[in-house]
């Protein structure tokens, strides 16, 4: 079975209806990780070496977040740009 982390990132998601249910449909189901970096790095410092173990770990990686005009929340464009160097 293929081990899937779904890397998660939305700042406002008390306001979100599309972002809740997607991670209410994957609650619970087996070979699923959520991570979600607004919980894990509420300071934007980010664990580099920790986060390449992670992704490591898994087979199939999902970046879940809302779009602002076209692209990621801050906190996953700094989690790319220093994770996936």
């Amino acid at each position: 079975m293929k081990r899937i982390l779904v890397i998660f990132s939305h700042p406002a998601l008390q306001s979100s209806r599309a972002n809740k249910q997607l991670l209410h449909a994957i609650e619970g189901l087996k070979g699923i990780t959520l991570h979600d970096l607004c919980q894990r790095y509420p300071d934007m410092f980010i664990n580099v070496k920790r986060e390449q173990a992670l992704l490591a770990e898994h087979d199939i990686i999902v970046f879940q977040h809302p779009f602002y005009w076209y692209s990621c929340p801050a906190i996953m464009k700094e989690w790319m740009d220093l994770v996936l160097e």
